[in-house]
Order: C-alpha cells, then structure tokens, then sequence
C-alpha cells in the first residue's frame, strides 16, 4: 500500500500523490482536521490514534479510512483491555464496525450508507446495529447525548445488572472505596464469573483498581488463571500477581507461562512473578528456559525484564547467568550481565527515592 504508518508518533506520512491514491490522501487528511478539533477542545485522549480514529466515524466521515487496511507488527500490544497503557495505533476492523454502530444508532438507525465499507467491516456493523436496536445496551442515547450523570453506587449497579457493554464501562469506572468494598467486589466476582470472554477480561482489571483480596474474587481468578484462552489465563495471572494473590498452583501456571512464544503471555508471567521474594526451583528452569530463547531472538527488552526475576528471587544473579550461559551461550553472557547493572541501577535508585 503507497502509504506508511509510524506506530511510535502515531502519525501517516504520505509517500505518494493525491493523484496516486486519493483515497488514502483524502481519508488521511479527515483523520488530521479531526485530530486538529479534538485537539482545539483540549481531548483528554488526542495521543491515542484508536480514539481519533472512533471520532472520526463519529463525525460521519469514517467510510474513507475504514477501507485503508493496515496491519501492526511491532508486537507491543499485548493487552487488549489495557489501551490507555499501550495504545494500539489504528482502530481494528472489529472495532471500526462497532463504531460505526454505535454512530448509525445516534443517528436513529439510519445505515445505508454501510454498502461503501468494506465487507468485513460491514458484517460487523449490521451484527452491532442489530444488537444496539434490540438491546439498547449503549451509554449514548440517540442524539449523542449521555442520558445522566453516574455516581459510584450507579456504576457498581450497572456493573451487576447491565448489557454486556455497559457493563464493562461500568467496571472501567470503578476503584477501590473501603465504604463499599463488599459492593464492588461482589460485582467483580459476578463478572468473573459470568463466562463472557470479554467481561472476564475487563473484570481482571477491575480486581486490580479496586484492590479486591476477596477470597470469592481470588478463588475465581486461581480457576481462571488455568483456562485454555492465553488471554485470560494471562490476566488472571497478572491480576494475581498485582494482588498479591498467587499460591503455589498459580506459581506454576505462571512458571511454565515463562517459555510461550506468545510475548504478552510472557510479559504477564515476568510482571507476576516479579511480585515475588523468592520461586520454586522448577520456575527458575522455567526462566532459564525463557531467558536463553529470548536472547536468542534478540528480544532485548524481555532479558531486562527477567534481570528483573532474577533479582528478586535469587543472591547472586550474576552467578547463576555465569553457570548458565558462560559454557554454552558465552555469546549472550555479556549481553545478560549488563541487563542485571542495569536493573541493579535502578533498583538503587528506586531505594534511594523512598
């Protein structure tokens, strides 16, 4: 495609002529007069290119770039209910058709205009259509407008007895409140529960805003983090370990999570077990697994992260890369040992600012 996408400034640089590709020029121009906009009313989310890419569907101009077709391959987004901490850098086609649902439902159900998006995307968006009309399961009401100003005690109520979307932007807005803790844990366990993939996975999150230590909620997450979905099982893991939770049983599951070729499956196991003093023998190997395949792929950013571990867990870290590595990998030693300074740098520092 005669076009570049940068995932890092999260902009479009155009490597052609309007004449060579006015579509492309024409659905890149609409993105940036939006972004301008958003920009002018001071948008608490103009850095996210997902959310420019939402408001331009919204401004009924969307049709353009929903027939750009791009693809990610930097691997860095590996939670896709954590975008506000990795953003992914344009709205997928899934996405885009629940967008342009929700703006053909604004606008009293009015879709003819769905035969110029590309088929996928217009599957999508008649699916969504047909639910928002049948459900009415959607914050905004027709006419764009929010129907009311929620409190907390709204939101736990949502949360509980909502449709599935508004169910989870009821868990979003959730955090921890002592006065109402047996609430909202209770609304996290439902969720937890309720066998809905995507609500499980916003219900992890919210575990975690609402520093639930909930034994329902821990228990839930423990049987979770043995499910067969590499997402939810690494949630689960990632919740646990954020909470403070993880038992024996979890320790393994989030061990042998440690030599995936999936990253976030092992960037979430790595953030777990981070949480810990010390691991079982049988995790260490596990690690040592890991590590060796990740300095082999070269994945500079994941040695640093099990310099981290290896910190934690172990006295002499330095040693154990020498046993390790010095005889059969004396290749990626060095690069191991300047991962551990590294960490032990920051380590100091951070004992020295508290």
């Amino acid at each position: 495609m005669p076009g570049k996408y940068d995932a890092d400034k999260r902009l479009i640089t155009l490597e052609t002529s309007l004449e060579e590709d006015t579509p492309l020029a024409i659905a890149t121009l609409v993105n940036n007069v939006v972004r301008d906009l958003l920009h002018q009313k001071q948008f608490s989310f103009i850095q996210s290119q997902e959310a420019v890419d939402v408001a331009v569907i919204a401004t009924g101009l969307g049709v353009l770039q929903s027939g750009i077709s791009m693809v990610n391959d930097g691997g860095k987004f590996w939670d896709p209910t954590g975008w506000e901490v990795h953003a992914s850098p344009f709205l997928g086609a899934e996405l885009t058709a629940y967008a342009h649902a929700v703006a053909a439902w604004t606008r009293g159900g009015s879709s003819d205009w769905v035969v110029d998006l590309p088929a996928n995307v217009a599957s999508g968006m008649k699916k969504s259509l047909k639910y928002l009309n049948k459900t009415k399961d959607c914050f905004v009401a027709r006419g764009g407008e929010l129907a009311k100003r929620y409190e907390k005690e709204d939101w736990i109520r949502i949360a509980n007895e909502g449709g599935m979307s508004t169910r989870i932007i009821a868990l979003r807005h959730l955090d921890a409140d002592e006065e109402q803790q047996a609430k909202l844990d209770s609304a996290v366990d439902n969720g937890l529960r309720s066998g809905h993939r995507d609500l499980i996975l916003h219900c992890t999150n919210a575990a975690i805003a609402i520093r639930s230590a909930d034994e329902g909620v821990a228990t839930e997450l423990r049987t979770l983090a043995q499910n067969s979905d590499d997402h939810i099982r690494s949630k689960a893991v990632f919740a646990l370990g954020q909470l403070g939770l993880l038992d024996e049983s979890t320790v393994g599951v989030a061990g042998r999570m440690l030599e995936s070729k999936r990253d976030f499956v092992t960037y979430t196991a790595l953030t777990a077990l981070a949480s810990l003093d010390a691991a079982p023998e049988s995790v260490v190997q596990n690690a040592d697994r890991g590590l060796k395949r990740t300095l082999q792929s070269c994945n500079y950013q994941f040695v640093g992260l099990f310099a981290v571990v290896y910190q934690r867990w172990l006295d002499d870290p330095a040693g154990h890369f020498e046993t390790l590595l010095a005889e059969d990998s004396p290749e990626y030693l060095q690069i191991a040992l300047e991962a551990l300074e590294e960490v032990k740098k920051q380590f100091v520092e951070l004992g020295q600012s508290s």
